[in-house]
């Protein structure tokens, strides 16, 4: 059989992916891997674009099919994007991370596929974390540590912790970089972006690209491990007085941008339940501590760790022999923080405030506040999974009836209508989703209740909006009388936030549901 002559234009483009093949071997690693990251890139583009064309392009809403054939186009593209985030590592495992968190806009296709790249990076070998740490203190390793564990006791996306001790007998974690990200950090920004573009540009629906400066910033700023440790120093300030949480030490004489040497802490992940009690510490205690905390943060502080997965948070038996509780949470990785405004913590307290005491009014003026109007009754389905007009106790879930009629109004929403009404939210919000979803499956694990966390939080946020208006009239005659006239809101608003709960709980046992059978969601 006579072979077919290849087209002028084929000729042309093995030729030149031949001539780029082979001077791939003329750069040095690093260049070589970004040619290889980013070709795999193109290539699962290429798949996701001809899926869709071939299995999805063309069917209507209305088609009986539809959702069907939507959701198993979707776990096909996710499953790629995880195979593509695996092979490429670093910059791409951050990015599937970051994708996991956006549950409250991304179908779960994706957030529970790419969850698996939580816990799933693949550490690098000795020589390069040696080759890191010479380069970064300039002097060879064993003159800076006595000793240093070669395997690493974690290893997270951007980088990897080893145990080490020092010469003056500092028992240390040692947090080093990966090799190669700043060097392949802008070419893979460059690729992603272009992922993002192509990706609105083929699914008209998912308007994205507004997602990506946050991203980008959020990436350069976890990259800077001096900003990871003058972060973990203002959290530890806020603090200071709470006995409950604790912020390991960072030693500046082994710490540099790319390297970060800190106190090190043996103890179990608050997702290790089993642990945490063989150490005599009740679960559903650690979760009420950590709901405390990161309300502290939210509604008070304004400063918020932003990735509190389970990986980042250990729990101990409180050192302070005279604390009131045992437990204490410690916090680790300090590379992603987020400063809120000050009217966005305004806003976000008197949101609170509407969702739990049921205030219609004041929550249309959070819509508005926020940018979103009228859309702003899905503010409550979104952090509490029930309606403003929800009828039952706190921890319950929303009845049939409720269901159903959110159903309805939801049918017709097209995923073009989810990004829009998150892209008009102030960025914070989108930072407050992210800490809010990953604290309400940890207080689930841990047996912490609904009930439990929405007060905390409830609580909180009264405090907060009190401590605003207080502060702003500090010192004045009509300022003292403001002062107290906004703690006694808050004491009746406290008062009153567990008044409701209790007879929305007593009107639900007379209509015959008892509280065991009450869903709970975290």
């Amino acid at each position: 059989m006579t072979p077919r002559l290849l087209s002028t234009r084929t000729s042309r483009s093995l030729l030149g992916l031949t001539l780029l093949s082979g001077g791939a071997y003329a750069v040095d690693e690093a260049n070589a891997k970004i040619l290889s990251r980013s070709l795999r890139v193109f290539v699962t583009g290429g798949q996701v674009v001809w899926d869709y064309r071939l299995h999805f392009k063309g069917t209507e809403r209305d088609d009986p099919d539809y959702r069907s054939k939507l959701q198993n186009l979707n776990q096909r593209i996710a499953q790629r994007l995880l195979h593509l985030c695996f092979q490429n590592g670093g910059i791409y495992t951050k990015f599937g991370q970051q994708v996991a968190t956006f549950n409250h806009g991304l179908p779960k296709e994706y957030t529970e596929t790419l969850a698996q790249l939580q816990d799933q990076a693949m550490p690098v070998s000795f020589d390069k974390v040696k080759r890191t740490l010479e380069a970064e203190m300039g002097r060879p390793w064993h003159e800076i540590f006595k000793e240093f564990d070669q395997t690493p006791i974690a290893s997270a996306s951007l980088a990897q912790v080893h145990h080490a001790v020092d010469h003056q007998g500092r028992e240390l974690a040692v947090k080093v970089q990966y090799p190669h990200l700043e060097s392949q950090m802008e070419a893979d920004i460059r690729v992603i972006k272009w992922a993002f573009q192509l990706t609105e540009y083929y699914f008209p629906d998912v308007q994205i690209q507004w997602l990506f400066p946050e991203f980008k910033r959020a990436l350069l700023s976890e990259l800077d491990f001096e900003n990871e440790k003058n972060n973990s120093r203002r959290v530890a300030a806020c603090f200071k007085n709470n006995s409950n949480v604790h912020v390991p030490v960072v030693y500046d004489d082994l710490s540099t941008k790319r390297m970060m040497s800190m106190e090190f802490i043996t103890a179990p992940k608050i997702s290790q339940i089993e642990a945490i009690r063989e150490l005599g510490l009740d679960p559903p205690e650690v979760a009420r501590v950590l709901c405390e905390v990161f309300s502290e943060m939210v509604f008070f502080r304004g400063f918020v760790h932003c990735d509190p997965h389970a990986g980042n948070i250990f729990v101990r038996r409180n050192p302070d022999p005279q604390a009131k509780r045992k437990e204490q949470i410690v916090l680790l990785d300090h590379g992603l923080y987020r400063e809120l405004d000050g009217e966005f913590r305004k806003t976000y307290c008197d949101l609170w405030r509407a969702m739990l005491m049921r205030d219609s009014a004041l929550l249309d003026d959070c819509g508005r506040r926020l940018n979103v109007g009228e859309l702003a009754k899905y503010l409550p389905v979104l952090f509490t999974y029930r309606t403003i007009n929800h009828k039952w106790r706190l921890d319950a879930s929303m009845s049939e009836s409720e269901r159903q009629k959110l159903s309805e109004e939801l049918k017709n929403m097209r995923f073009s209508n989810v990004t829009d009404f998150l892209e008009q939210l102030p960025r914070d919000m989108l930072f407050v989703f992210r800490t809010n979803n990953m604290l309400r499956a940890l207080n689930k694990d841990l047996g912490g209740t609904t009930r439990e966390r929405f007060t905390i939080m409830g609580d909180f946020a009264v405090s907060g909006h009190s401590a605003f208006y207080s502060a702003s009239a500090q010192g004045t005659h009509a300022g003292i009388l403001a002062s107290l006239g906004y703690w006694w809101e808050h004491f009746n608003l406290v008062f009153l936030l567990r008044v409701v709960d209790y007879v929305m709980a007593a009107i639900q046992y007379t209509r015959g549901e008892p509280p065991a059978k009450i869903k709970r969601v975290g």
